[in-house]
């Protein structure tokens, strides 16, 4: 973990801005993982990401009434839940959200907002607590790009995937999330990061 610090803070002096400003503390020592949050996001991408997700769902989802959003998704529901090999009962399917309109980390953020939305004006529920699902590198913006757009009482939980734990792939990844972030930072944000053709799904 100091040696990310390190290379974040050598990386964000570069462009001239104040490390702590892009990277928070509070961002890179992110909470711990709560699997019986109201909503869970998982952003596809990494292997066996979503099938994890949707194994931790199963064994929550009967005794919470919580949902597990899959965002990012490039396939047909039916065949991302028989692709992962994971039986869940009925009600459990009914509670598990497909979102496709994401094409990047912006879009992800925007589509948490959209089914928050979406589930409390629409079914009347309360969404509390949530808990995003990616990489280490990536979790910071995710938080960042979410914590913006949602009102500050929702709260964070984690997960965190290691699919990039050599020194040359952490470099690579703390860089390009830093000037990403420093970005969003600013104000610039990519145009295409929502593609309003597709749809958001609940329940098989």
């Amino acid at each position: 973990m100091r040696r990310i610090l390190r290379n974040t803070a050598l990386i964000g002096s570069l462009f001239g801005v104040p490390t702590a400003s892009l990277f928070p503390l509070h961002y890179m020592l992110l909470p711990s993982d709560n699997p019986q949050a109201d909503l869970t996001v998982v952003v596809t991408g990494g292997e066996d990401r979503v099938k994890d997700a949707l194994t931790d769902f199963k064994k929550s989802c009967q005794t919470h009434q919580n949902f597990l959003m899959i965002s990012g998704a490039s396939s047909e529901p039916k065949v991302i839940i028989e692709e992962s090999g994971v039986e869940l009962a009925d009600d459990c399917k009914d509670r598990i959200i497909f979102e496709s309109h994401a094409l990047n980390t912006t879009g992800n953020a925007q589509a948490i907002v959209a089914v928050v939305d979406k589930l409390e004006r629409e079914k009347g529920l309360e969404i509390n607590t949530i808990r995003l699902t990616s990489s280490w590198y990536h979790l910071p913006r995710l938080v960042y790009e979410a914590e913006h757009m949602l009102d500050r009482s929702k709260i964070f939980s984690t997960k965190k995937f290691g699919n990039c734990d050599d020194f040359s792939c952490a470099s690579k990844m703390i860089a390009r999330e830093t000037i990403a972030l420093a970005s969003r930072y600013v104000g610039w944000q990519n145009s295409k990061s929502w593609n309003p053709q597709k749809s958001v799904q609940i329940g098989l």
